[in-house]
Parts: structure tokens; sequence; C-alpha cells
């Protein structure tokens, strides 16, 4: 093994210590293969595409530092607006597994969560707050202020991302598949009415307005309230059976608009694990009884959340 191998190999196995993850695991969510990624680990296999290096920092879930040191490692380039495609492409190769996937950034979590929306199923999302799928591409860097700390590139690809998470459930919905979204109803009214910033109010009017025009359009997309918080917000895919897919869970950390100041580096987990589904099962059932009934009226829901755009 030359110079350049043992410090490669010295750096992937560093990094796969350090973050924990088992190999197939990382196989499985970059769509690289058991016997590629031991190549890399061992220094066998140096001269890496770079589609192929981002897919394994994304599984890894690396923020986007990591990726540039990883970039560098290989002699590639750092990041740039060009490998934002790239980003978006991955959603088609992760597979979840029974084991448990941490997500460690926005950044992984909406990969994931867009990568569950290309199975096709019913999908069920049990929430505090409005569906994220609605927001402006702009609502996070301006909850957020200047994000140019977390990597020059974030702010443009976090936008891409979200854009794209906005088309993936507008393009379920156009195949016909079934998506059930619950919020809390007292969550929601606070989110909008007597929110003292203009700015912020119009990019939630603009979620509400979009919320609403799914609701009139789609009679696959089935928007519920329920009458009090969950204790854990989720997303719940159920695929159809001639998929031969595994039911999937993505366990969503709590939302910005419910902390001032956060922080952390754990933004949710996602996992195939048969013993946690049956769990949200469960927690699924029990949200079904908290819903207004008032409001599983397609109409009355309309007016209700128009009236409240409107105060």
């Amino acid at each position: 093994m030359n110079e350049r191998q043992q410090k490669i190999s010295t750096f992937v196995k560093e990094l796969l210590y350090q973050k924990g993850t088992p190999r197939n695991q990382i196989a499985a969510l970059s769509g690289l293969t058991n016997t590629y990624l031991k190549d890399m680990e061992q220094g066998k296999t140096i001269n890496i595409g770079r589609e192929k290096i981002i897919y394994f920092s994304i599984a890894l879930s690396l923020d986007l530092y990591e990726i540039d040191k990883l970039l560098n490692i290989f002699d590639r380039t750092p990041l740039s607006e060009d490998d934002i495609p790239i980003f978006l492409n991955i959603t088609k190769h992760i597979r979840l597994s029974s084991a448990i996937h941490f997500n460690r950034s926005y950044i992984t979590h909406n990969l994931v969560l867009i990568s569950m929306r290309h199975v096709p199923g019913k999908t069920i999302a049990i929430l505090n707050f409005l569906p994220s799928s609605f927001e402006e591409e702009s609502h996070y860097n301006y909850i957020y202020g200047d994000v140019e700390w977390l990597h020059p590139l974030y702010s443009q690809l976090y936008q891409a991302i979200v854009k794209e998470k906005n088309c993936s459930l507008t393009r379920v919905l156009e195949e016909g598949q079934i998506v059930e979204h619950y919020s809390c109803r007292h969550c929601i009214e606070n989110s909008i009415i007597g929110l003292p910033d203009s700015k912020e109010r119009n990019l939630r009017v603009i979620q509400f307005q979009k919320l609403i025009h799914h609701i009139k359009k789609y009679d696959n997309y089935r928007y519920y309230l329920a009458n009090s918080c969950p204790t854990v917000s989720f997303v719940y895919k159920r695929p159809d059976d001639r998929t031969k897919e595994n039911e999937k869970l993505l366990i969503v950390g709590k939302s910005s608009y419910e902390m001032d100041h956060p922080h952390g580096l754990m933004v949710g987990l996602a996992s195939e694990s048969q013993v946690m589904i049956k769990n949200f099962e469960e927690e699924l059932r029990f949200t079904r009884k908290r819903i207004v009934e008032e409001y599983t009226d397609k109409e009355k829901m309309i007016s209700y959340l128009e009236e409240l755009v409107s105060k």
C-alpha cells in the first residue's frame, strides 16, 4: 500500500469508527456495494468518482464541511452548486434497513423523506405543525438567518431540496397515492394567529395556501386536525404489496417553530424495524381517536383554514 492509499484508508476507517454506522447499512443508504465500501476502507479503491464520494458521505450523514474534507482526501474540489443534482439523485438509491439510521442534518433527513416517496404506497405523517412540504424554499433561511457558517453551499442546497420535496409530494398525489397528514389544531393556530413578524406571517400564509390548494385539488390528499399534540412526530410509509418493499418509518425531531434557539446534532432517525413500526402503528390508532370530527368534512376544513389565513 502506497502513502496515498494509506492516507485514504486511515481517514475512511476513522470516519466509520466515529460515526459508528455498519458497512451494510452504509451500502443500503448509499447504493454502493459492501465490497466497494470494504475496498475504500482498505485503500484498494482510491480513484473514486465524485458522485460515489458524496453518496458515501450522505449515508454517513456528514455535514457539508465534513464532505469537503472527504473530497479533499480523494483529491477532489470542494462542494459547489454543480453537486446539487448529485444530492437530489441519491434519493432514488437510498434504502433503509431494520437497523436504525440516525439523521444528523436537515439535509440528510429531507433526502431520506424524498427517498420514501419514490416507493409507491400510502404515506401517513403525524406532526405538530403544518407539513413542511408546503414551506417556501426561503423559509428555513428566514427563521435561522444567515446560515453561511453551516457552509457556503448550504442555503442553495437546502432550498433545492425543499423544492424537490414539494415536487415529490405533488408527484405521488398525481400518481394516485394516498397521503394522510395529521397536525395539532392548537399548534397550527398558534403558528399564524397574532404573528407579529409580517414577513414570517407572509411565508406562513403561503404555506397555508398551498395546503388548502392540495386539499381542494386531490381527493387522495387527506388532512386531519387533532385536539392535542403528538408526543412524537413521524412519517410512516406503507408500500403497495406489489413493490415487495418493507414498511418504513421516519421519526421527526422538533421543528424549528418549536424552538427559539435550537441546538443538537440529531434531527431524526429512520428504520424499517418491525418492532418500531408496530409501536408507531399503535400511536397512529391513538391519534385517529383525537381528530376533530367537524373538520373531517372537506369543505369545513377548507373554510376553517381560510379563516385562519384571513385573521
